[in-house]
């Protein structure tokens, strides 16, 4: 869905470039993106880098007891618990997710400054 709405767009500015007014617009904001693309390249290379780091110290890694504030067992089923015990710990947001997208979105927030460093209180 997101690849369609980035192909939208880009034939609509294709079709904006028809009326005078909006050409040199248009053509600024491709350039722009053209120029936009090496710096997003090394910013995902470093987030991926980052991301690795965490993973080598283990920073919001699930261990059996975290495990056990989320989910209860019952029979061969895996059921989540719906007590809300679980809103005070660090990263609960990324349970669902994968390590490694969890670890990903982490180190985004890390670049965007918001510096919360509870879960090294689980490491």
């Amino acid at each position: 869905m997101t690849i369609l709405l980035l192909f939208a767009l880009v034939k609509t500015l294709y079709f904006l470039r028809i009326f005078e007014g909006l050409s040199t617009i248009v053509a600024l904001v491709t350039s722009v993106f053209a120029r936009l693309t090496n710096f997003l390249i090394l910013y995902f290379l470093m987030l991926y880098v980052f991301a690795m780091i965490l993973a080598v110290i283990g920073y919001m890694r699930w261990s059996d007891k975290t495990k056990a504030l989320f989910e209860i067992k019952e029979g061969d089923k895996y059921m989540e618990k719906d007590d809300g015990a679980t809103e005070d710990y660090p990263g609960q947001i990324y349970y669902h997710v994968g390590n490694f997208l969890m670890l990903f979105f982490t180190a985004f927030r890390f670049s965007l400054g918001d510096n919360d460093f509870d879960a090294v209180g689980y490491l």
